[in-house]
């Protein structure tokens, strides 16, 4: 069972997701999860925490996209750092998406992943060097870190989840 506070941020982001057009199916709390909920359902897209108890979403992505392989995986996280991102798009990860930003911001990237491209949000300190194919959006955000799990799909594309 997740945290309280954990719980509560899944399930008001689900909430706010629906209202912004997306259906959400369901929100999980770690990849074992949200491996059962993707073969399910094979959402269009997933966003998905960075951290869980135990490890790191990047460790079960193989996984992940091996379940649902038509699935564009956006992970969320309260810290970004190059390491993040190259070790997410060697995984094939299409976003990444900040806990400190506005829920307009993170619902505006999800729509960029959807028309296709590979998007990082909150890259202040990943301008150092470009990282090939992907547009960099730099904003000051906060650091709030509370796992969630949460994968969405556009209402009326494909039938999505929250994982």
């Amino acid at each position: 069972m997740p945290k309280i506070d954990h719980a509560v941020f899944a399930e008001s982001l689900a909430v706010v997701l629906a209202d912004a057009g997306y259906r959400v199916t369901g929100v999980t709390y770690h990849p074992d999860a949200a491996v059962a909920a993707l073969t399910e359902a094979e959402p269009e897209l997933c966003l998905i925490d960075l951290t869980f108890p135990g490890g790191t979403v990047m460790d079960r992505m193989a996984e992940l996209r091996a379940v649902a392989p038509g699935t564009r995986f956006v992970v969320l996280t309260g810290f970004l750092d190059r390491q993040v991102v190259e070790a997410g798009i060697r995984a094939g990860v299409r976003g990444f998406a900040h806990k400190g930003q506005q829920v307009r911001d993170i619902v505006r990237l999800l729509d960029r992943v959807l028309r296709g491209e590979r998007v990082v949000e909150g890259g202040d300190r990943l301008t150092a060097r470009p990282l090939a194919g992907v547009t960099l959006t730099q904003r000051r955000v906060g650091h709030p870190e509370q796992p969630v799990e949460v994968g969405v799909d556009p209402v009326g594309q494909h039938q999505s989840i929250s994982s």
